[in-house]
């Protein structure tokens, strides 16, 4: 399968599985169980992080909602409550990563593919604070690592991402509302992973990227904001993050450029369908 073919075919799959699945909140408003929209999107990522070397994607972006009593699709999150209490929610959270031509990639020239990547696992959320229809969590995330070349799926190690994110919410009805995202996370995984990334083998060794053994451990810190706003039947949304790698312990490999990398993503929705069937739930 072509490349460009793979990479819209793991952001359509990211856009509907993202990094942070989230479990109901408290009912609160009056929602369609259904809603559809459609509209363009722009996401702008690193090959990898530390490389200098970036990608920009447009392409249609799928707005999806479905409130069931067991399952919730929104938008880019897929939502399947394990467990929830007043303050505790276990729950399953969904990330993952863009293949990269290494022949595109100057640092990876004659390397192997990073092929797409799908992370899954359990996330434990305990809420620390609530104030109106506002929150602060603490989130505590573990993933095991699938990577795909659309052919055959392999385990590539394990990733914890513990967090904080607050989420302020504003608006009465559903059609005329904003939530921002605030979130600083810290990144760790095992030394599977990182060698898959960041790890440079005797074979692939030139005199400018020497052999590189990584490590398990920290991965470096991510802060992101996020925006969702809704008026009437149009929805503008998106998100920026910076992940700093100064103190990763892979941070002296060869294939290192730099020690950040910025990410964001925009996508503008006409929502064209909404169910006369009504559920109990909060935007």
């Amino acid at each position: 399968m072509p490349l460009f073919l793979q990479k819209r075919i793991a952001i359509l799959t990211l856009m509907l599985m993202s990094a942070s699945v989230l479990s109901a909140e408290k009912p609160v408003q009056e929602l369609p169980k259904w809603e559809f929209g459609l509209g363009p999107s722009v996401y702008h990522y690193p090959d990898y992080p530390g490389s200098k070397e970036t990608n920009n994607l447009f392409l249609p972006f799928p707005y999806i909602k479905y409130r069931g009593d067991k399952v919730t699709v929104d938008r880019g999150e897929i939502k399947s409550g394990l467990f929830e209490s007043d303050k505790l929610e276990l729950d399953i959270s969904l990330s993952g990563s863009i293949p990269v031509n290494s022949e595109d990639n100057k640092k990876r020239q004659g390397m192997y593919d990073l092929d797409a990547s799908l992370e899954v696992g359990p996330v434990l959320r305990y809420e620390i604070l609530r104030h109106g229809l506002s929150d602060l969590k603490l989130e505590l995330p573990i993933r095991k690592v699938l990577a795909t070349d659309f052919k055959s799926i392999r385990e590539e190690g394990w990733v914890a991402s513990p967090a904080l994110r607050y989420n302020y919410r504003k608006g009465i009805s559903y059609t005329q509302s904003l939530k921002l995202s605030f979130q600083a996370q810290a990144q760790f995984a095992t030394e599977k992973f990182h060698d898959y990334f960041y790890q440079v083998d005797q074979k692939y060794a030139t005199p400018n990227r020497p052999e590189y053994d990584a490590k398990g451990g920290f991965s470096g810190m991510k802060y992101s904001i996020g925006m969702g706003w809704r008026i009437n039947q149009i929805w503008v949304g998106g998100f920026y993050r910076i992940m700093d790698l100064s103190n990763a312990n892979y941070i002296d490999s060869p294939l290192i450029e730099t020690k950040q990398a910025n990410t964001f993503a925009l996508g503008f929705t006409w929502i064209f369908y909404e169910s006369e069937q009504k559920v109990r739930g909060l935007e």
